[in-house]
């Protein structure tokens, strides 16, 4: 007798994807903690483990963060221990968000559809229109990395890493007088401020987007907005003209007070981590991932800036299976180019978020590298 559809074997397939296939131990150890989507009543949910001095899996809800928006202390049982892990309590079935399964369908429909030989294995940063002089006069020195690096190359540095398998190039500033690109423009009534349209984007970022490219992201300093009825958006990504387009965000109009306003003039923690945590997410929408409701995760939804700054810079093991699937990567070595880049800037932007992640990655690379789970 087959396996029913309802069956735990069929119900972790679809989730995950085939872990019989030919994939070490070190990733069967990451990707077996998704069962715990499946079985929230699992004793080692939530356990303390001494020998890893963490919890590696344990539980969350939206009312955490409504809680820390009032300042009060959220959650006890984190403050006690470091939690690798964090599961979304829903009531919504496993499958209303993206599974594994559901993911692969629309990837390898979309590789079966493009119309080339050989998928690209190249990430495009486009630059739009002019970025403020402390921008282009930025510079930091990554240590473990050859020394200093502009803006851009810190960019290309962390995507390599982050997208560990691909290669990213920066591709000259897009003028849009010079390029005769039609963006619709205005300013918002509340704020004054000029904002693109950021759907008139995605078909102008295919265009230039070079042949050996899998995709192209596209970086404005000027703010984006979805629709008209709509204030703002940090950034957008359209997975089938593999273009998105991020912007720095200056100004969101929900938390705008024109008493106390003042237009970013520098390069500071807040703004780079920011950057990291948006243009990582964005990017991740070009190979296919959807926003995640299983754990913590970079591909939760955020409504506003300082939502998408709370969120953890990484993936959760389903949204890093998918990941894994499409840029082929070892996830030892990922992490590990990961923390030496983030272990560098924290040198020069000491930031409590990066701080926090480095702790995360040498938390998860400890529990991956253990023997005992």
């Amino acid at each position: 007798m087959g396996i029913s559809a309802s069956s735990p074997a069929r119900r972790y397939k679809t989730l995950i994807g085939d872990l019989e296939e030919d994939i070490s131990s070190v990733e069967h150890k990451m990707y077996s903690l998704s069962q715990y989507v499946l079985d929230q009543n699992s004793d080692m949910l939530g356990k303390h483990r001494p020998e890893l001095d963490m919890c590696i899996i344990d539980t969350w809800s939206a009312k955490n963060v409504h809680e820390e928006d009032n300042g009060s202390k959220k959650n006890d049982r984190a403050d006690e221990k470091f939690i690798l892990f964090q599961l979304m309590i829903s009531e919504k079935p496993y499958f209303c968000s993206q599974t594994f399964t559901q993911w692969n369908t629309i990837y390898k429909f979309d590789q079966w559809w493009t119309p080339c030989c050989k998928k690209g294995t190249k990430i495009y940063i486009q630059p739009v229109e002019s970025f403020p002089q402390f921008l282009t006069d930025f510079e930091i020195d990554l240590k473990h990395l050859g020394g200093s690096h502009d803006f851009f190359a810190l960019l290309k540095r962390l995507l390599e890493a982050y997208f560990d398998g691909m290669t990213i190039d920066i591709l000259p500033n897009v003028n849009f007088h010079d390029s005769k690109w039609k963006i619709k423009a205005r300013f918002h009534h509340k704020t004054n401020s000029k904002q693109y349209h950021v759907t008139d984007f995605f078909p102008k970022l295919r265009s230039v987007k070079p042949a050996d490219g899998y995709c192209i992201l596209g970086l404005s300093w000027t703010d984006l907005y979805p629709t008209e009825k709509l204030n703002f958006v940090l950034g957008e990504a359209h997975f089938a003209f593999k273009s998105a387009i991020f912007c720095f965000g200056r100004c969101e109009p929900k938390i705008y007070d024109p008493e106390t306003f003042k237009d970013i003039d520098e390069m500071d923690a807040k703004l780079l981590w920011r950057i990291i945590k948006v243009v990582s997410h964005e990017t991740c929408h070009l190979f296919g991932l959807m926003h995640c409701w299983y754990f913590r995760c970079n591909m939760n939804e955020s409504c506003s800036m300082a939502e998408a700054a709370s969120q953890p810079l990484f993936l959760c093991p389903v949204c890093l299976r998918k990941l894994q699937h499409a840029c082929g990567f070892d996830l030892i070595n990922r992490y590990r180019r990961i923390l030496v880049i983030l272990q560098d800037i924290v040198s020069v932007f000491p930031s409590q978020e990066i701080e926090q992640s480095i702790q995360w990655l040498e938390k998860c690379l400890k529990f991956l590298l253990t023997d005992k789970l």
